[in-house]
């Protein structure tokens, strides 16, 4: 043992402090072992799985009450808004294939939550009947009844002139 005193370990390498922030929208957005965890280069991805999410979440709203038929309209809406920016941002994404066909697929879906969220609100009156109708309906031919009437009152609506 020697009464020299040890030398400290030496310490890792410091980040050069920044007067800014690291990021393009003002954020922190950290570092790990292999560089930003939430780097430009993954947005446009969490931009195309938020457009999915909310294009599945269309589907799902729009075949219920008014006011959950008109939310999923909305989520249509903002899901073909997010597909877009996904497509938009593009080129600053790393794995452009699953961005563009995640974006591809929540425009086509989204797309069919608004159209049948709008032939649904455009015929509000009649499904409404029809779907009290069947609720309060216990036998078959009363379903038929329901159906029937159903079909009577789209026809009156579509070719007004034809009765």
């Amino acid at each position: 043992m020697s009464s020299a005193p040890s030398k400290p370990p030496p310490s890792p390498p410091r980040r050069p402090e920044t007067s800014g922030s690291d990021s393009v929208d003002g954020r922190d957005q950290g570092s790990g072992p292999e560089g930003p965890v939430d780097g430009p280069s993954r947005r446009p991805l969490n931009t195309a799985l938020l457009a999915l999410f909310a294009a599945g979440a269309s589907m799902f709203m729009t075949s219920g009450p008014l006011w959950m038929t008109v939310a999923g309209m909305v989520a249509g809406v903002a899901g073909i808004f997010f597909a877009v920016v996904a497509l938009v941002r593009l080129r600053l994404a790393e794995r452009r294939a699953v961005i563009v066909f995640s974006a591809l697929v929540a425009m086509a879906v989204a797309g069919f939550g608004l159209v049948t969220g709008g032939v649904r609100l455009a015929f509000w009156d009649t499904v409404s009947t029809y779907e009290r109708c069947m609720t309060d309906s216990v036998t078959i031919s009363g379903q038929a009844g329901c159906q029937q009437d159903m079909e009577n009152n789209l026809e009156g609506i579509l070719l007004p002139g034809l009765e």
